[in-house]
């Protein structure tokens, strides 16, 4: 979901009554349709530079306006145009780049404020690259830079010298090829072998665990961007860099062995989901010297974080073998001494996929939050002894922002500090709400930012309005007041007072605003198109669900209804499951946008659908097939009780996608009250997807094998199947749809894509087993494509043959009565109750 999402659903304030007109109202409602999914635009990173006088933003073209299709994890990479705004000037964004080119992505500043570091695509190369901000001009390097994917890959090291990851000459990063591996590597292969040349992978285990093909060696490299000069700082797998604050040392992380599977130990939890050691380095800037200070020590990838005088590093780490909770916080400093950190008789609150210990410093001191008995507390680490921040307060936040010397967080509704010495309350607003600034960079996870920020912000929200309220002291800033309660706050320039906001109204228009010289000016506005779409309105369902609501007791789904037409029948209802989802509020267009997480509830309601979206959580113990099919159907019949008349109680379909799909076929197992069903990407095998190799990696194994998470999926995740298949057969057995196909009399839909991690061979299996049955079936293989159609072509292609599907299926109501059994029931024939089994 994107930031801001609901914003329209509150009146905006008079501040920013002006920018209504520059809008314009809102056209005669209508449906929202297909073209409006695929001309979707989006903003990405919102930024100002570190002096505060431009803005830049990347501003994401439409999914039908893109250049290319096949680097469908990240669309941005081929999507982003950069926009700059001057301050001087706030009305006026222009392109940053002459000629507007799409696919350069926003890195990081330079510190003076003069030049932005940027990736590009430039054909099929992945480039670095940077761009003079006075000029707009850019200059591209023979670099491949990393993509930075939940770690840093390029940082400046002054105005005029910058750090990066540098990958094996013209290869493109991992989470960029993922789904198109096969594409551009498989015809060659081909041809090979066709030829009569060798083409073969081999991948080895146990005492063959090192059989697999190596990428070749990335480098650390310094950039003299004015030069052009580069040199060569270390080598080796790095996925991830830190630059001390006084540019002195770099840390890195680089891959180290695989990890071996122990047979009788879970895959993920405790042990982890990586399925490669992290190892430490350092380099000294100067002499050009690198140290390995803790080669047998693996860390967790999220926390690579140096001291505001860069005398320390703090890092968390196991030993080789061990389970995360043996691991420790460790202080290491540039010279390559380790330290465990002193946490008294607190043990590191970890989190897990991935795995995460959360900290900070305060000042040079460390900060980690530790479990302490039946709670979690800040602990700060001295030397050799440690200190209890938190203990006197009634609760504690999970996560800190930095100050220049501590940190502040939100505690029931008032802003504290921490310092090495313990909590204390700012003289703040009471009533304060967290509002955590957009990134400027995703590199990092919130909860172990790299370092202090300049202003940290929260939010109040009153009768009157909502403010943006500055909780550091040191700043002392009068409050911003919001365009509405739910702006999400984008960047903030402390030194200039301004801000910058994003939000989204209930018809999925998206608003870029800037608060500059004490009043709101809109910077830029997205899906103007969709102004005059009908709003998504949801009707709450209240259910109860004791065993597997999470605090026992009721559940709320919700359902969402097409405009109604004088004297029309009650619309046809299409539930939408995914097990284990628990829908706490309703959803809005603008949930729904650029990235085809599907299917699209807009686009179904504009279809003329009723749409059910079921809380569905799953117990820590259940299976996840158990008795899903009656759940549902309870939701259903509590829809049609509380809001009588709103939907065609015998036209019933279902349409899931990924783990909603597997929903959706186990659910047609256990009952016939469905007419139609649709599958899109969903497994139906947990025997024969446990230990896939995902289509890319079996292509280029080169970065790791990624068997662990495809196995720890299944056994840990969302099937909670608790083990390999030879440990429990009959829970696989009982929770794979394929194996109760012979129940199954719904007409189903199956949709795949050859290059998804979930093998087309999920859906072939499920077509083949209904096809030897002359079941009503039909399977759509889109080719190209992965886990969530990009193609505009295959997604017009799937909602178009989707909606065929329905209307063929649910044309005509059908007689309550009809309650024959299963076995001699027509196709896809509605009852009034679940079909026993």
């Amino acid at each position: 979901m994107r930031a801001g999402s609901r914003a329209g659903r509150i009146a905006a304030l008079p501040a920013i009554a002006a920018v209504a007109l520059v809008l314009g109202a809102p056209a005669a409602a209508r449906p929202y349709s297909v073209e409006d999914m695929v001309h979707q635009e989006s903003f990405g990173q919102v930024a100002f530079d570190p002096t505060g006088r431009r803005l830049v933003y990347e501003r994401r073209v439409a999914r039908a306006q893109a250049p290319r299709f096949a680097d469908e994890v990240r669309p941005e990479v081929v999507e982003n145009q950069l926009r700059v705004v001057d301050l001087s000037r706030p009305a006026k964004a222009r392109p940053l780049i002459p000629g507007d080119p799409t696919g350069v992505t926003m890195g990081p500043f330079s510190p003076d404020g003069r030049r932005l570091a940027v990736y590009g695509m430039r054909g099929d190369l992945w480039r670095l690259g940077v761009v003079t901000l006075a000029t707009g001009h850019v200059r591209w390097f023979p670099v491949t830079p990393e993509f930075p994917y939940r770690t840093r890959t390029l940082q400046w090291l002054s105005p005029t010298q910058l750090v990066a990851i540098d990958r094996p000459r013209d290869s493109l990063p991992l989470i960029l090829k993922i789904n198109s591996e096969g594409q551009r590597e498989l015809p060659d292969r081909w041809r090979r072998a066709a030829h009569g040349e060798l083409a073969v992978t081999a991948i080895g285990s146990g005492r063959y665990i090192d059989v697999r093909p190596r990428k070749a060696a990335s480098h650390l490299v310094q950039v003299d961007v004015v030069s052009g000069r580069r040199s060569i700082l270390a080598a080796g797998d790095i996925e991830d860099l830190e630059v001390a604050p006084d540019s002195r040392h770099i840390a890195f992380v680089e891959a180290g062995e695989d990890i071996r599977l122990v047979a009788d130990r879970h895959v993920n939890g405790p042990y982890g989901a990586a399925s490669r050691r992290e190892r430490l380095g350092l380099v000294d800037v100067a002499t050009g010297r690198v140290a390995r200070p803790c080669p047998a020590l693996d860390l967790a990838g999220q926390l690579l974080s140096w001291s505001p005088s860069g005398h320390q590093l703090l890092v968390f780490a196991r030993p080789d073998g061990a389970p995360w909770r043996a691991g420790q916080a460790l202080r290491v400093t540039p010279e390559g001494a380790v330290e465990a950190l002193a946490l008294g008789d607190g043990t590191p609150a970890l989190r897990y996929r991935p795995e995460a210990a959360r900290a900070v410093w305060l000042g040079e001191v460390p900060a980690l939050l530790v479990n302490r008995g039946e709670r979690q507390d800040w602990v700060a680490s001295h030397d050799g002894s440690a200190t209890v921040l938190t203990g006197a307060l009634a609760s504690v936040p999970a996560s800190l922002q930095p100050t220049p010397d501590g940190a502040v967080g939100l505690i029931q509704g008032r802003a504290w500090k921490l310092t090495p010495t313990g909590a204390a309350a700012l003289a703040t607003p009471d009533d304060l709400e967290a509002a955590p600034p957009r990134p400027v960079q995703e590199a990092r996870l919130s909860y172990n930012p790299p370092s202090p920020s300049a202003a940290v912000l929260a939010r109040r929200v009153t009768d009157t309005g909502a403010w943006a309220v500055d909780i550091d002291r040191s700043q002392r800033l009068p409050p911003i007041p919001l365009p509405d309660a739910h702006s999400a706050v984008a960047a903030f320039a402390p030194q200039r007072q301004a801000l910058a906001v994003t939000s989204a109204d209930a018809h999925g228009v998206e608003r870029l605003q800037l608060w500059a010289g004490g009043h709101w000016v809109l910077i830029d506005a997205t899906n103007l198109g969709q102004n005059d779409v009908d709003p998504l309105e949801g009707l709450i369902v209240h259910h109860p669900d004791a065993d597997r609501a999470p605090d026992g007791g009721a559940l709320d789904s919700w359902l969402y209804l097409p405009p109604s037409r004088p004297g029309a029948p009650a619309p046809p209802l299409i539930v939408v499951p995914y097990p284990g989802q628990r829908h706490r509020t309703p959803a809005s267009v603008a949930d729904y946008g650029v990235d085809y997480l599907t299917p699209s509830l807009p686009a179904l309601v504009g279809a003329g659908y009723a749409v059910l979206t079921p809380s569905l959580p799953l117990a820590a113990t259940a299976e996840p097939v158990d008795g899903l099919g009656a759940r549902v159907l309870a939701i259903v019949d509590a829809a049609a009780v509380q809001h009588p008349g709103a939907f065609d109680t015998t036209r019933l379909a279902l349409w899931g996608h990924s783990f909603g799909g597997y929903g959706v076929m186990a659910i047609i197992t256990q009952t016939d009250r469905f007419r139609a069903a649709i599958d899109m990407a969903g497994p139906s095998d947990l025997i024969s997807i446990w230990g896939t190799l995902q289509a890319p990696r079996r292509v280029d194994p080169s970065e790791g094998l990624g068997v662990s998470g495809v196995i720890g999926w299944a056994e840990d995740a969302q099937p909670q199947l608790g083990g390999p298949p030879w440990s429990d057969p009959g829970r696989y057995l009982r929770n794979s749809p394929i194996l109760q196909a012979d129940h199954i009399h719904t007409p189903l839909l199956i949709m795949a894509g050859d290059q998804d991690h979930i093998p087309m061979s999920q859906g072939e299996e499920m077509f083949s087993a209904l096809y030897r049955q002359d079941r009503d079936a039909m399977l759509l293989t889109y080719w190209g494509e992965s886990h969530i159609l990009y193609n505009p072509a295959s997604v017009r292609d799937a909602y178009g043959r989707g909606f065929a599907w329905l209307a063929e299926n649910l044309r005509r109501p059908v007689r309550a009565e009809a309650a024959e059994p299963a076995h001699s029931r027509a196709p896809g024939s509605a009852t009034t109750a679940p079909t026993p089994r």
